[in-house]
């Protein structure tokens, strides 16, 4: 019982990972085409 609530757990938070991911790359492709130093952004981000 225990083990599948923790797979659960571990299901969620990696979708939320996926999630934050996405809205990143969106974030940073606005970035791209106002300012060349989003590429730096980037490096720091990941």
């Amino acid at each position: 019982m225990q083990s599948r609530r923790l797979h659960r757990l571990s299901r969620f938070r990696r979708n939320k990972r996926r999630l934050r991911d996405r809205l990143r790359q969106r974030i940073f492709f606005r970035e791209d085409r106002m300012k060349p130093e989003a590429m730096a952004n980037r490096e720091w981000w990941c």
